[in-house]
């Protein structure tokens, strides 16, 4: 009993020295919304794009979950009207970003939002359906590409159109084309300490407390009956 005890006493020790002050790994959590951000075609600095008509801000998905994408992107101004031609004429890349982890401070995966189509004089006929594709495990997202399809019917577009971009996005398991399957995040270092210490001190108490129970009821009358004389002494 006095090893058990104490057993159980060291078990509670290591568990209070646990340190739980341990930083969690920031993920996404299923349904965050997620916004990508793109080179300006006025400057070079990052920030929100293509920017929708519908919403004033720029394209955003939620992680995991496929949905369609619909965003008017306007055509307001001929610098705008220029910019997109260059686009066509692949003379410039609409060159995208988008955050692995919603940290403070999170690592980038680039890819660009290509479009087709032909650049006439006075207007430009531009396809304007495009495929998102996501690659994501343990909430962190670890590939992403856009790809235009072409449909029958391609849109024209002068200064002050609004090219209706839309198309599906799809979410794949890790490095794989498997649909993506809803995860927990990954316990951080703490709470994996404190597994192992539970399922330790209870793997540990457990057999002591079976090896005392058969010391005890089992073993120990073996022995003394084993012993000349052992039973008379265990009786008297």
């Amino acid at each position: 009993m006095y090893l058990l005890c104490l057993t159980l006493l060291s078990i509670s020790t290591l568990s209070s020295a646990i340190p739980t002050t341990t930083k969690n790994v920031v993920v996404y959590r299923y349904g965050d919304p997620i916004d990508i951000q793109c080179k300006s075609d006025v400057s070079s600095s990052w920030g929100p794009g293509p920017i929708c008509k519908q919403t004033g801000k720029g394209m955003q998905f939620l992680y995991g979950i496929d949905g369609n994408q619909e965003c008017g992107w306007e055509i307001d101004s001929q610098k705008t009207m220029n910019y997109i031609r260059s686009l066509l004429n692949a003379e410039a890349n609409l060159v995208c970003r988008i955050a692995m982890t919603p940290d403070e401070f999170p690592f980038y995966i680039p890819f660009t939002i290509p479009l087709w189509g032909k650049d006439e004089v006075d207007h430009v006929h531009v396809g304007i359906h495009l495929n998102f594709i996501f690659h994501a495990e343990k909430g962190k997202i670890v590939a992403v590409a856009a790809y235009p399809v072409r449909e029958p019917v391609i849109q024209h577009g002068v200064n002050g159109s609004i090219l209706q971009l839309h198309g599906p996005s799809k979410w794949f398991q890790s490095h794989t084309f498997r649909d993506y399957i809803i995860e927990h995040a990954a316990p951080s270092p703490n709470e994996m300490m404190q597994v192992v210490a539970f399922w330790g001190g209870f793997t540990l108490v457990s057999t002591l407390t079976v090896a005392s129970t058969f010391y005890l009821f089992v073993l120990k009358p073996h022995i003394l009956q084993s012993v000349p004389g052992g039973q008379q002494k265990k009786d008297g």
